[in-house]
């Protein structure tokens, strides 16, 4: 059997095309005719890939699984040729129209996770364990930045109340001070933080305006290299495949993991008000980071698709250089709806 480059979407697979004597002829998974390889050298790693899973009733089909995790292949049909193929050749324990989840092995950190929730909230508020079984959270936060560059744009909005009550002035898009500081996903009441986003149109749709509100949005460009945990973590798995099975689980773990605190982060809140213990164990895992030396969390928005959220524990490494005053129109309140 004969595999093209075409067959894969993620970068470090198509990659792996260039260290192999390619023949040109019919790929055996999507047809087309292009440069090949031998199949054999991608059966490997992709029996390590489906030893993430196991056979679980309550779970989902294994090709949804591992496009909307990782997005490997180019399209569902020819994951499931391939998949399929996999599972024909290596006897493997679930067939592909059964429903898998992540073994436990894999899903432990973000078992620590949910238990960690729900005992912030529960039980011990000020004293619960960071450290939850075996995990380590270090390995996950302290020592796993990201690079947001020196000279990046960034935006943070300001509904104003009025026309003759305008946020006008940079100091005023800026952090708040401590004594107005009001708990959010990231910061506990008092403990200031600076909410931006990447986009100005994100602010609106962030701020929940609606049809007709006067915004003030601030641009703030960041003045040094910054160190964020991201929370839109996506991995790229060969590598990991290739220096084992512990690694790729390691990668795994850590994706699971940050992928539900960014779900977390990102949860919509409506505009009047929410509950604020609701916001304890974001609260909780961030002062975590904060303590690691990180500048803040980045997290994707979740009602302005494409969106990101950069959260800063302190505002000395950005500086506010313009603010604009816009009316809300209405094609954008329908979406903040």
């Amino acid at each position: 059997m004969r595999i093209c480059a075409d067959c894969f979407k993620a970068e470090d697979w198509k990659n792996r095309f260039k260290l192999e004597r390619k023949r040109f002829c019919s790929c055996s998974f999507c047809g087309k005719k292009a440069k090949t390889v031998d199949f054999s050298i991608f059966l490997s790693p992709l029996r390590q890939l489906l030893s993430l899973f196991s056979k679980n009733q309550r779970g989902e089909n294994v090709v949804l699984l591992i496009e909307r995790d990782f997005s490997i292949f180019s399209n569902e049909s020819v994951a499931k040729r391939i998949l399929q193929c996999v599972i024909q050749l290596s006897g493997n324990s679930f067939l592909l129209t059964d429903k898998v989840s992540y073994s436990s092995e894999v899903s432990s950190a973000l078992t620590s996770w949910m238990k960690m929730k729900k005992g912030v909230v529960e039980e011990f508020r000020y004293f619960p364990s960071i450290n939850p079984e075996d995990e380590s959270w270090d390995k996950y936060f302290a020592s796993k930045f990201a690079v947001i560059k020196k000279g990046s744009i960034f935006f943070r909005g300001r509904i104003n109340e009025s026309a003759n009550k305008l946020y006008k002035k940079k100091k005023e898009l800026g952090m708040p001070p401590r004594e107005k500081a009001r708990a959010g996903r990231v910061n506990p009441y008092g403990i200031p933080c600076l909410y931006l986003t990447d986009k100005a149109d994100t602010t609106i749709y962030e701020l929940r305006a609606a049809h007709g509100d006067l915004l003030s949005v601030g641009k703030f460009v960041i003045k040094e290299n910054l160190n964020v945990v991201d929370f839109n973590y996506k991995p790229l798995l060969l590598d990991d495949i290739y220096e084992g099975k512990e690694k790729l689980f390691e990668t795994v773990r850590e994706f699971l993991l940050k992928k539900q605190i960014g779900l977390d982060l990102s949860k919509p809140v409506h505009r009047y008000g929410i509950k604020e213990i609701e916001y304890v164990p974001t609260q909780y895992i961030c002062e975590y980071i904060k303590t690691s030396g990180a500048d803040g969390v980045m997290f994707n928005s979740a009602v302005h698709h494409g969106g990101k959220n950069l959260v800063l524990f302190r505002s000395d490494k950005v500086k506010c250089t313009n603010v604009e005053v816009k009316t809300v129109d209405e094609p954008v309140m329908r979406f903040c709806r």
